[in-house]
């Protein structure tokens, strides 16, 4: 009986409360072709900044030093080739957690003011998705 009572009050609070244990669903990752083409940007780049934005309410700023492109142009910067990345905060938003100083392979969308990246995309730390690099490599 004890038991019932528990799992009735577990139940009516995890209802009540859908969005606070909800995960990000994504449908299915694109191919690496459709996703090159899909982005705006995709390049290799070390995480070297992250924080909260301000412009931004609900997003994460990540600060890429970029050092390979696949798609698009960098703008050059007395530092070298830095981009500001946009995600959503948290992974039940759909956000990529970076890590700082880790390498990434990014697929970015928008413009150079604004490029956005969630979880749903193939956006990954360098040792995951070694096979997308070498792929885009000989695509080069």
């Amino acid at each position: 009986m004890m038991r019932s009572v528990l799992f009735l009050c577990l139940t009516l609070f995890t209802s009540a409360v859908p969005n606070a244990f909800a995960d990000c669903k994504c449908p299915e990752k694109p191919s690496l072709n459709q996703a090159v083409e899909d982005a705006s940007i995709v390049f290799l780049g070390r995480v070297t900044s992250i924080k909260n934005s301000v412009m931004r309410e609900g997003k994460m700023e990540i600060e890429f030093a970029a050092f390979n492109r696949f798609k698009t142009e960098f703008e050059e910067t007395s530092s070298g080739r830095q981009l500001l990345i946009y995600t959503p905060d948290g992974p039940q938003n759909c956000g990529v957690e970076f890590l700082l100083e880790q390498d990434y392979l990014v697929f970015g969308k928008g413009n150079p003011a604004r490029y956005e990246v969630d979880a749903c995309s193939r956006t990954g730390l360098v040792e995951l998705v070694k096979e997308d690099i070498e792929a885009l490599g000989k695509k080069k």
